[in-house]
């Protein structure tokens, strides 16, 4: 699950913000305090649903610090080697959602060659398809899954989804929980 914050309207509809908040998690549906998702309530967080964390990390979302703190030092620890900073550095999640923002909202198109991108990485396929990049293969994405895996075409490079700064996490040793539809 993710959360963006208050995307309410004043009447509880959604309002049609992409974000409130540059602080873009995704969460879990099982905390151990509960939760109550509701769609309705104005101030509160408005919740989004993606199909795995991989989705998620596309759409340029971070693991949660509050539900998710064991997944979130995992990403730390990966973006900490990804950027080269010096061991027992503090990296700030301030710090994290200010350089994924930056990424999204300046977001050009970056092409790769997907033989050589982490798994966990979303790439447009040359179908057109939204497609994760696992143990070296294609694997598109649709609602209800992911769909048999493909080689990457040789010698294409391939528009990548995927924030950049993730990628480098990606990279880094941060392997996304998978969906149980993967092989693995």
């Amino acid at each position: 699950m993710g959360n963006r914050g208050n995307l309410h309207a004043p009447d509880g509809t959604f309002s049609g913000q992409q974000y409130a908040s540059r602080a873009w998690i995704c969460c879990t549906l099982n905390h151990k305090a509960g939760r109550r998702i509701s769609f309705d309530l104005p101030g509160c967080y408005y919740p989004l649903f993606f199909f795995d964390e991989a989705v998620a990390l596309a759409a340029g979302h971070r693991p949660c610090g509050q539900c998710r703190g064991d997944r979130l030092m995992q990403f730390k620890r990966a973006w900490q080697l990804a950027f080269h900073e010096a061991e027992g550095n503090f990296i700030s999640t301030r710090t994290i959602d200010a350089e994924l923002h930056r990424h999204r909202r300046g977001r050009g198109a970056r092409y790769e060659d997907a033989s050589l991108l982490p798994s966990g990485t979303f790439v447009e396929a040359p179908t057109g398809v939204a497609s994760l990049v696992y143990d070296g293969k294609l694997h598109p994405w649709c609602w209800n899954g992911y769909g048999p895996p493909n080689s990457p075409p040789s010698a294409e490079r391939l528009r990548v989804i995927t924030p950049e700064p993730t990628v480098h996490v990606l990279a880094s040793g941060y392997v996304p929980v998978r969906h149980p539809s993967l092989s693995a």
